[in-house]
């Protein structure tokens, strides 16, 4: 179901269709697929296939990080660091993607050293940015 709804969003040997892709992201999601659950929270976030609906993706976002998803987590770290959807919130942006980072996320490894050499909103680190960038340009990070 969640290769079907892969299918149909990327349009892999058919045409895009995003209606179709939600519907099956939503069957893989409702069993309990993790990968299907931040699928069908980006379609919500975006508005693909389906009307945005910013609250049942960050719902459905944290459902998946409950479940330890990196993807969730970036994605959230990423709204609370927007501070579009929900008000800014740098220390919670930072909680998540420290969670993501220790789980291997590149994006989030980069994202948490930016912060921290910055001083992004969050207490300035240096030594601990130079770690995540390292960590994230192992990876294969190319910023």
């Amino acid at each position: 179901m969640w290769n079907l709804g892969r299918v149909f969003d990327k349009g892999i040997g058919v045409a895009s269709n995003e209606a179709t892709a939600f519907y099956w992201y939503g069957k893989a999601a409702k069993r309990g697929h993790l990968e299907a659950t931040v699928a069908l929270a980006d379609c919500y976030l975006e508005g693909r296939g389906i009307e945005a609906d910013s609250e049942i993706a960050i719902e459905l976002y944290n459902k998946a990080v409950e479940r330890g998803n990196a993807d969730a987590m970036r994605r959230l770290a990423e709204i609370y660091l927007a501070g579009v959807i929900v008000k800014k919130d740098y220390d919670i942006a930072a909680s998540f993607y420290r969670k993501a980072a220790s789980k291997g996320d590149p994006i989030a490894q980069f994202s948490l050293a930016s912060m921290l050499e910055k001083g992004r909103g969050i207490t300035r680190n240096k030594d601990e940015a130079i770690a995540w960038y390292q960590d994230a340009a192992r990876q294969g990070h190319s910023s």
